[in-house]
């Protein structure tokens, strides 16, 4: 299968709506695709494509926590001295554990001498399965609330989602801002890297972080400046460096039909058909289609 990862360097720049934009067209095209939002700590695109209730839930465990059993525990004190993140503490002669603060580190269990301590896997979130509104799937999760490895729950979205389709199809991957754990288990397999951007220096310099991470799997990339006419000059300048690195440069222009297609959770290319924003992504959508070698 084709994987297109969908990221950026910062949140906020537009990854959700375009990432569903791409999945309306490609559908239109009659590409059979899979759409996953690895987002999991701030997960939108069910929305934007209209799912209704999940057609399947699971529960991910792939944290650990400590656990106390207070019939062997002294109260010593040694697991709250060694607790890197003072996530233990002693009250009223026994140890407890606060599992927000609780990273798994098996610390305590180590330093413990009556043996009172140890550790038990604990749900990590949930992921879902749903359909768009145009009838394919949509793979989404939840991170709890504390809860770290959300790269293991990013894994197991795409899991589920390579499980739809063996060959001749597409997912389309909705990655979270940044270059932390959900990012790199995003980029990961991916078989083109859509880096979105906007005509700032913040975003262009977080880019450029992420931007190594992408070479670091050696993944073709497409650098994409939303809202560029907001600042044309500084979309000029991005044009005009990503032109002399030899990467694939795309500008889309700031459209209020985003917002009203946002509030009508509704992709903006079926919200507003005739735009020029729906020409530019038309015309990415061509662009992988052709490059994945996909045929209706």
């Amino acid at each position: 299968m084709f994987e297109v990862a969908v990221v950026s360097g910062k949140g906020g720049t537009g990854k959700s709506s375009i990432t569903a934009a791409l999945a309306h067209l490609l559908f239109l095209r009659g590409i059979s695709l899979v759409a996953a939002d690895c987002d999991v700590e701030a997960p939108n695109l069910a929305l934007l494509l209209g799912c209704g209730e999940p057609l399947e839930t699971l529960t991910i465990s792939a944290s650990h926590k400590a656990k106390v059993d207070p019939l062997k525990c002294a109260g010593c004190g040694l697991c709250e001295k060694h607790c890197p993140y003072d996530a233990v503490h002693v009250s009223q002669g026994k140890a407890e554990v606060d599992e927000i603060f609780c990273e798994g580190c098996g610390a305590c269990l180590q330093v413990c001498p009556q043996q009172a301590i140890s550790l038990a896997a604990t749900e990590t979130g949930k992921l879902y399965l749903s359909k768009s509104r145009y009838g394919f799937p949509v793979v989404h999760g939840q991170l709890n609330l504390g809860e770290h490895n959300s790269g293991k729950l990013v894994t197991a979205i795409k899991t589920k989602a390579r499980s739809f389709k063996a060959d001749n199809g597409l997912l389309l991957l909705d990655g979270a801002p940044g270059i932390g754990c959900p990012v790199i288990a995003t980029l990961s397999g991916a078989s083109l890297a859509l880096a979105i951007t906007e005509p700032t220096p913040v975003a262009s310099s977080v880019l450029e972080r992420l931007i190594q991470v992408v070479e670091h799997f050696s993944i073709p990339l497409i650098v994409m400046v939303n809202k560029a006419d907001l600042a044309p000059s500084y979309a000029q300048y991005l044009e005009e460096y990503f032109t002399k690195r030899k990467t694939r440069f795309y500008k889309i222009p700031y459209d209020e039909a985003v917002l009203a297609s946002t509030a009508q959770l509704k992709p903006v290319t079926e919200f507003a058909q005739h735009s020029k924003l729906h020409q530019v992504l038309s015309l990415l959508a061509e662009e992988i289609a052709l490059e994945a070698d996909l045929k209706p």
